[in-house]
């Protein structure tokens, strides 16, 4: 059964530019239309001779933004596209397709569902399990368990794919288990975990997550690069248990976890996912209100983003910072965080960042008593997500928007707010919010 290929040179430009932008915000692009442009190359035209070039030229122009290390990965994974595409451009041949066309169409299928192109990324994910299916019992018993995890993982990004996402997992979870495969076992029940935590299924959640670090742990490895890979898996997957340890409100284990996968990122000096996990330590202190623990967390995350260029997290964290500051009644020395966030997170077009941004901004108006400013704050954060499926950021948004309204006076507009968060926050399944909800509505009403 032949591959339905791309060709190459027609979705590259578009893809790569939006790949660079996820990456390093807006000057991503304008980048690579100025590599294009300096060697006379139309970007909707270019082949692989023309990409060996302008990738080795973006990767040198975005080291200051980036440092060489993250330079060199962004480099690496515009050729390997290409590769890819120029694999599944080739005439087809009459024999199976075999192990190059299963691992291009993997390849077509996580780039797209980096960028955020599920419809894309599902298609491609589909065709590779086509000319897996194809392509003998040996390789599907070898390679079988990645492929369906990848589906599985795209299939999970909607909602109507769901169930099948969770079919595709399972049936990844037989294979690597009957291969003897630890290391496709511990992320297929990593990605299970990841669907029962999003369903608020926490305890189904924390099943997986578990099982996932018993089969990582069971594997020896010898390579430097093996190590990378299986403490990459390992430091995610304690990630993970954090998370769900936290909705747990099981905060001690939380922090253990979180503090595990820490060490693990600094052994790989993996600084940006360091301070990622910082921000989630900082958030358990939150949840226990212990605020100022929470700032020497975000303190320390802010820290480790910045030493990593990962400069969209970095005014994420610096944007829960303030929020925090202003929980601390300490509104004052939040302003020069959401300054700093607002041109950091300015770079990239993320709904969500922005939403999360405007949001906060509308807190430390409310703080300020600065109605009009905080009105028109919380009014840009819910617009920015009116069309995504993002139930935590508009439960969140609308709640912090009703209260606004309850210090200045205006329960009527307060009644209408919070009767719509409490309607997201059900949906989410957050059973504190739901009550501290349920609690203003009750007294708005009495």
């Amino acid at each position: 059964m032949p591959v339905q290929g791309i060709k190459a040179g027609k979705p590259i430009a578009e893809d790569i530019t939006a790949m660079l932008e996820r990456e390093i915000g807006f000057m991503g692009p304008l980048i690579f239309k100025k590599q294009c442009k300096e060697r006379n190359v139309d970007p909707a035209k270019i082949g692989s001779a023309d990409l060996k070039a302008i990738a080795a030229g973006v990767a040198r122009a975005i080291v200051p933004i980036t440092g060489e290390a993250r330079a060199s990965a962004i480099q690496r994974g515009m050729m390997d596209y290409m590769r890819a595409l120029d694999t599944l451009a080739a005439p087809a041949k009459k024999e199976a397709p075999g192990e190059d066309a299963v691992d291009a169409e993997l390849t077509v299928a996580e780039n797209k569902l980096s960028i955020g192109d599920l419809d894309e990324a599902e298609k491609a994910a589909r065709r590779s399990l086509a000319a897996l299916d194809a392509s003998g019992e040996e390789l599907r018993r070898r390679i079988g368990p990645r492929v369906l995890r990848t589906l599985a993982k795209v299939l999970s990004g909607k909602k109507q794919w769901r169930d099948e996402a969770m079919q595709r997992f399972n049936e990844a979870l037989e294979l690597a288990k009957s291969s003897g495969d630890k290391y496709e076992e511990a992320l297929v029940h990593n990605g299970l975990g990841m669907m029962a935590w999003r369903k608020a299924d926490h305890k189904l959640a924390l099943t997986h997550h578990q099982r996932a670090l018993k089969a990582i742990e069971s594997i020896s490895v010898v390579s430097k690069t093996e190590k990378i890979k299986v403490n990459t898996a390992r430091m995610r997957i304690e990630m993970g248990l954090g998370n769900v340890y936290l909705d747990l409100i099981d905060y001690q284990a939380a922090i253990e976890h979180d503090s595990r996968a820490i060490e693990i990122g600094k052994s790989m000096e993996s600084w940006v996912d360091v301070g990622l996990i910082y921000n989630n330590m900082a958030r358990v202190y939150e949840e226990m209100r212990e605020y100022q623990s929470a700032v020497e967390n975000y303190a320390r995350g802010i820290e480790y983003l910045h030493k990593g260029k990962g400069a969209k997290m970095e005014g994420w964290t610096m944007t829960n910072m303030a929020s925090t500051l202003v929980e601390m009644g300490r509104a004052k020395e939040a302003k020069p965080y959401l300054d700093k966030a607002e041109r950091l997170i300015a770079d990239f077009s993320d709904p969500i960042a922005h939403s999360k941004l405007n949001c906060m901004w509308g807190k430390y108006h409310r703080a300020k008593r600065e109605w009009l400013q905080g009105i028109e704050r919380f009014k840009r954060s819910i617009a920015v997500i009116e069309h995504e499926n993002s139930p935590d950021y508009m439960a969140t948004a609308q709640e912090e928007f009703g209260t606004l309204y309850i210090d200045s006076g205006d329960f009527e507009k307060a009644l209408e707010l919070l009767t719509a968060a409490l309607e997201w926050q059900k949906k989410k399944g957050d059973k504190y919010r739901v009550e501290k909800i349920e609690m203003q509505l009750s007294g708005l009403k009495a």
